[in-house]
């Protein structure tokens, strides 16, 4: 049985435990750890660096002062503080491979990722309707009839309203001012009302029968 996480036995083991423990932390969480510990063991392994500590060597100072960060407990007297600075050791030097993805989880995942982005493809892509661009002339035709079907429609709504008097239309008909919409729709309209028209007959005259005059004679 392992004792110690450092031992070369458990090495895999212990890589493969703590790739499923950083893969439960929030990935925000994650990604902090990530970059915590790239940047220690960068500074670690930097040669050219001028010692931080006249008596303690950089790679120590930097676990002893992250350490904390890393790993904690509620109760302080509960976190065996060897334990943890061993265990924050070794995430630094295995910093790449434990905060990677490991390949049996990797492979289903990117069997999913790969039906969804089929599925993707095949989706129907919305059909977008577009305006046809027109020319000058083409604008204004269709301006004016727009305007003329506009004044059709309001000089409809004015001869077939019942509640308005013969006076009142005549003021809002504004015959002069639109001469042709005018007469397209009611002459038009004159035309089958005066076909539609009947005759008045006219009642007969009552004949009256002049009676006879009677004389009494004496």
């Amino acid at each position: 049985m392992c004792t110690g996480v450092l031992q070369p036995q458990c090495e895999r083991v212990a890589i493969e435990a703590l790739q499923l423990c950083t893969l439960l932390l929030p990935p925000s969480s994650r990604r902090k750890l990530q970059l915590l510990m790239r940047m220690m063991s960068r500074i670690s392994q930097n040669v050219d660096m001028p010692r931080l500590h006249p008596a303690i060597d950089t790679r120590t100072l930097m676990v002893h002062t992250f350490s904390g960060c890393v790993l904690g407990s509620a109760e302080e007297c509960d976190l065996d503080e060897l334990l943890a600075t061993r265990l924050v050791s070794f995430l630094m030097d295995h910093q790449e491979s434990i905060l990677s993805v490991p390949e049996y989880l990797r492979s289903p995942m990117d069997g999913v990722s790969t039906v969804e982005a089929s599925d993707e493809v095949c989706a129907p892509m919305p059909i977008y309707a577009f305006c046809r661009q027109i020319s000058g002339a083409e604008f204004e035709q269709q301006k004016l009839e727009s305007s003329q079907k506009a004044m059709e429609e309001l000089l409809e709504m004015l001869l077939t309203n019942q509640n308005m008097s013969e006076k009142d239309r005549c003021k809002k008909l504004k015959q002069k001012q639109y001469p042709d919409i005018y007469s397209r729709r009611c002459l038009s309209s004159d035309k089958i009302s005066k076909n539609n028209t009947k005759p008045k007959i006219k009642p007969p005259l009552l004949t009256i029968k002049k009676t006879k005059a009677f004389s009494i004679r004496n």
